[in-house]
């Protein structure tokens, strides 16, 4: 950001925001589990994870501290803004509560009644003053924010009367905008819902006239098979092959993974237990495999692996899972999962249908996001403008 490209109006003036805002950072007692308290006095501990359904404004905390706690960490009150410092850095947020902050907010807090708070956050959310956050921070791999980049940040500053004209001006246009977002979003849902309706839809109707066999009856089993790999586990392939573990290819392709011969279902079971489907999809090619994925292949005279995939994609894996402290499918329970096998001309049918709903559901969806996206980038617009005086 240059401001010397910013013709501001002249009764706007430059200001960092270390000359109209206290920038203070949080603090940590420490071990912050022996702090943490569910009795009446406590203080709510704000985390990012309080954030989580919220855009705007935190109104309550899933934990507390003791109050001596407090001696160690930072108090924000009702009105104050805290600011991301971290990770997803530069998220503001503004309390509805009190409470106190960790060493990954930064509080930011008016020096005086010259600035309006709404009209703060909106520059607080503006691309323009993210770029000056992303350009100051510090970190490589993770990207971090101190007191000193924060308060060396410029903004355009209007007159108090201005600041509230823009912040109504920029209410009424964001809450047409954002009409138009929450109904794309139904539409994201319900296009999400598709699926997994027409799996349920599709197999609940072969269960009813078609027998079910154990996935030992009409697979083979591989297991036995691996070659062990001793290399670095974070390397993209080995000897010109993907290398597979328990969420999917090493480079971190979050998913199960089925190919054309072979199907792997994760066995790290606490992984598998929050996977949403599917959890398994096709890859094709020969790729190297670890201990914590089982390789099983369709007898292709009874099933085809396509077949599997959705099936795997509709059956409750969870109700196979062993182990409370260390979670996992076992072998023995995952060739016990009934599989319903109707004949193989029903089976390309079912393929077939599901393949082409599937096409439709991601055109869908990719339609509703992209009008989603615009959207968004219309509201960044609107920002820049507002911070140019042209609102």
């Amino acid at each position: 950001m240059n401001k010397n490209l910013y013709i501001l109006p002249t009764s706007w003036v430059w200001r960092k925001f270390g000359d109209i805002l206290h920038v203070e950072r949080g603090g940590s007692p420490r071990p912050i589990d022996d702090y943490i308290t569910t009795a009446s006095d406590g203080i709510n501990w704000i985390k990012i994870g309080d954030t989580k359904n919220s855009t705007k404004y935190i109104y309550e905390t899933a934990e507390k501290i003791k109050p001596e706690g407090l001696k160690k960490s930072r108090l924000v009150v009702e009105g104050d803004f805290i600011l991301s410092n971290s990770m997803s850095f530069g998220k503001p947020y503004i309390m509805k509560t009190t409470g106190c902050i960790h060493d990954g907010w930064l509080l930011l807090r008016p020096k005086n009644d010259n600035l309006d708070k709404e009209f703060l956050y909106y520059v607080l959310s503006s691309s323009f003053v993210y770029e000056q956050f992303k350009n100051k921070a510090s970190g490589t791999t993770v990207k971090n924010l101190n007191s000193s980049l924060v308060k060396d940040v410029d903004i355009p500053l209007p007159p108090l009367e201005e600041q509230r004209r823009i912040v109504g001006k920029l209410d009424g246009l964001f809450a047409k905008i954002d009409k138009s977002i929450a109904l794309l979003d139904v539409n994201i849902a319900s296009a999400n819902a598709l699926m997994p309706s027409a799996l349920n839809e599709v197999f609940e109707e072969l269960g009813e006239k078609w027998e079910k066999k154990k996935l030992n009856q009409i697979s083979i089993n591989h297991d036995g098979k691996r070659i062990p790999i001793k290399e670095d586990k974070r390397v993209k392939n080995i000897n010109g092959y993907p290398y597979y573990g328990a969420s999917g290819i090493v480079d971190y392709v979050d998913d199960y993974i089925f190919d054309g011969e072979y199907l792997l279902i994760s066995e790290d079971g606490a992984n598998l237990v929050i996977r949403k489907t599917p959890i398994a999809f096709i890859a094709n090619g020969k790729f190297w495999v670890n201990n914590h994925a089982h390789i099983v292949q369709a007898i292709h005279e009874i099933t085809s692996n396509k077949y599997l995939e959705y099936f795997f994609a509709y059956v409750d894996i969870s109700l196979y899972i062993t182990g409370a402290a260390q979670p996992k499918l076992s072998q023995k329970k995952l060739f016990e999962i009934p599989i319903i096998i109707p004949p193989l001309d029903i089976q390309t049918q079912t393929v077939a249908y599901l393949d082409a709903l599937h096409v439709k559901v991601e055109a869908l969806k990719k339609v509703q996001a992209t009008k989603k996206a615009k959207l968004l980038a219309l509201k960044a617009s609107l920002l820049e403008s507002a911070f140019k005086g042209e609102l």
